[in-house]
């Protein structure tokens, strides 16, 4: 592509011909075009304002086309032609769907989410099984997996009992009220037994992705913490009695008005102690 070069000495930059855009799939834009400007300009206040992060593209280019206008300058990188004149490619950034002037956070927004799931090790205590248990068998199962009781079989009647190591090799019986009864306490008490506190559970992560011209609010970080009845996006979760809980933003700038932002779901069993936890 042949450059356009100056055409009198008032002139302090000259756009040129062509430029590239760059779209995210949340509504991001980048453009990149191509100044030339006069080495001995480079320090001259005007060209220094002219080039300033977050000056708009139509500022210093007035044929840009209207919806690209109001993209602003994220950085110029200077190439020396080494003929006295150094070329500006200046990258310009912003948001397609922003909203000027909005103060609630929540623009227009081009979304993609992601959901992950996968198994991981989670304690014994969290799987639904035990949560149903009773308060009291829960007690007991505790004190299984800290060591300070142990289950062992009684020598005198060959049934597996919850006892206590008295320290120099002999056991002591739990009373009655301290015993495990049902079916699903007593195999929880097997498994304890074998050195298992954790099991291997589906964990469920989702993201959704958004581009915008202001970052989070303080409103919207408040609800990190908390149960998410129907996240943005509306995500598809296994059957069972599940919920999400926010867990997690992550946010990054490019330029001064484009922000990149991502809210971030797991998913939980519902229970009360959830609900007392992480409700509102």
């Amino acid at each position: 592509m042949a450059l356009r070069q100056f055409i009198n000495p008032s002139t302090l930059y000259v756009p040129q011909s062509g430029f590239a855009l760059t779209y995210s799939d949340n509504g991001g834009v980048e453009a990149t075009h191509d100044f030339i400007i006069r080495n001995a300009d480079i320090g001259n206040p005007a060209i220094k304002a002219a080039f300033a992060r977050g000056v708009a593209w139509e500022t210093v280019f007035s044929n840009c086309p209207a919806i690209y206008g109001k993209l602003t300058l994220k950085k110029a990188d200077p190439q020396d032609r080494g003929d006295g004149f150094t070329i500006f490619r200046v990258t310009f950034t912003g948001y397609e769907f922003a909203t000027p002037g909005s103060s609630s956070g929540e623009e227009q927004e081009q979304a993609t989410a992601v959901i992950e799931g996968q198994l991981e090790a989670v304690p014994l205590t969290t799987h639904p099984k035990f949560v149903a248990l009773s308060d009291d068998e829960k007690s007991t199962l505790g004190k299984l997996i800290t060591g300070e009781w142990t289950w062992i079989k009684d020598p005198f009647d060959s049934e597996y009992k919850v006892a206590v190591n008295t320290g120099d090799g002999a056991y002591y019986i739990r009373p009655t009220a301290d015993q495990l009864v049902s079916d699903d306490s007593r195999s929880f008490a097997i498994i304890i037994s074998r050195g298992d506190t954790t099991y291997e559970s589906a964990g469920y992560t989702y993201s959704y992705i958004t581009e915008s011209e202001m970052p989070f609010t303080a409103s919207q970080l408040a609800k990190v913490g908390k149960i998410v009845t129907n996240p943005l996006g509306n995500p598809t979760k296994p059957e069972g009695v599940w919920t999400w809980l926010y867990s997690g933003v992550n946010q990054s700038q490019s330029g001064d008005s484009r922000y990149i932002k991502q809210r971030n779901y797991k998913l939980i069993y519902s229970n009360l102690t959830a609900l007392f936890l992480y409700g509102e």
